[in-house]
């Protein structure tokens, strides 16, 4: 993963993201599933992105790191207008997470509350 970060940093992001595709060939991974839906997003690649969401949520074994991807996720869908679609994942979600306190994070999940700090 640090080689993929490097190559964002260094502005090289389709070899990012081709290096990404490389290594989840060899180990199928929450990580580097939500590592490629961003870069997908960051090249306006938005319904390419999506798969690679559902795969990194579903994938991932920890609710801090589930809800984390699906703030993300959920926003890409709720900005290529797919409300519907974006309710059922955070029903999921809260489905799969309840009683977490990570749940509470889902607030920032629409357009407008992004910022997770503020």
């Amino acid at each position: 993963m640090r080689k993929v970060n490097l190559l964002v940093q260094e502005g090289r992001l389709n070899i990012a993201l081709a290096y990404a595709r490389d290594r989840l060939r060899v180990r199928d991974s929450s990580v580097l599933h939500e590592k490629i839906a961003e870069l997908l997003a960051a090249n306006n690649l938005p319904e390419d992105a999506i798969p690679h969401y559902e795969k990194a949520i579903a994938a991932s074994q920890r609710a801090d790191e589930a809800i984390r991807i699906g703030v993300r996720y959920l926003l890409l869908l709720r900005a290529r207008g797919q409300g519907e679609r974006a309710a059922e994942v955070e029903s999921q979600l809260r489905e799969r997470w309840s009683g977490s306190p990570f749940l509470k994070l889902l607030q920032y999940a629409r357009p407008g509350q992004q910022e997770m700090g503020a």
